[in-house]
């Protein structure tokens, strides 16, 4: 998706940018504005990003993840609740080793939500 600046009396004051490859920051916010990434959890390459153009014109970059730190604490407190009574064998696949890493990203044939990776 492509991102969608928010104006406000000419200005970009929130940029939400939603795709996993950003634009360049210094054409968006504008003066005392926010730019806000959010769905980059994998590696996209570099953005540049002037510093003097961040600090003189009040400008913030923040990103954002699909959940909050709650919810880490809920995941934990469950699974120490009831953790126990999951079907693992039909969740989990492996264990595999790091160096087997590679070749467990290129199968299509995957059948189970996660795999263990054994350091």
């Amino acid at each position: 998706a492509r991102g969608r600046g928010l104006r406000h009396r000419g200005r970009v004051p929130r940029t939400l940018r939603l795709a996993r490859r950003h634009p360049e920051l210094h054409r968006r916010p504008g003066i005392g504005g926010t730019a806000v990434l959010a769905g980059s959890v994998a590696p996209v390459g570099a953005t540049e990003v002037d510093p003097e153009w961040i600090v003189r014109g009040w400008r913030t970059i923040t990103g954002v993840h699909n959940y909050e730190p709650r919810h880490l604490q809920e995941a934990v407190e469950f699974l120490a609740s009831a953790g126990d009574d999951l079907p693992w064998k039909d969740i989990l696949d492996g264990p595999i080793t790091a160096d087997q890493l590679a070749e467990e990203f290129r199968r299509n044939d995957v059948q189970r939500l996660r795999t263990v990776v054994t350091m």
